[in-house]
């Protein structure tokens, strides 16, 4: 069984649903290696992109801010699908891939079959 690094649960009320991420990785993981600068942009898995933003080990995953700023998009057909449109509700919670990264949003969706 692969050990999935990262996880949504769905809270809150239909009406108003809060999504709360959760990272199971160290910052030995991927996902905590990251430039250590104020710029807006750079590259993912570059150890050293090349306008030269090295990365460095972070105690934080570089997604926990976006999820907790709202600026996630579950389903990746839609960026400003509702979570509901996706069939996600309140009480689901599961391990998730995020689909990609672009400048405004996280695009994510739960593995399949892996959300109760």
């Amino acid at each position: 069984m692969t050990e999935h690094l990262h996880y949504v649960s769905i809270a809150g009320t239909t009406d108003k649903p809060r999504i709360e991420f959760t990272c199971r990785g160290g910052q030995d993981a991927e996902c905590h290696r990251y430039p250590d600068c104020d710029c807006e942009v750079y590259l993912l898995g570059e150890e050293v992109d090349e306008a030269g933003h090295p990365f460095v080990k972070h105690d934080e995953c570089w997604m926990k801010s976006w999820f907790d700023n709202g600026s996630t998009a579950p389903c990746a057909d839609d960026p400003i699908t509702l979570l509901d449109d996706c069939g996600y509700r309140p009480g689901m919670s599961g391990p998730i891939n995020v689909e990609s990264y672009v400048p405004d949003y996280v695009e994510w969706e739960f593995i399949e079959g892996a959300a109760r």
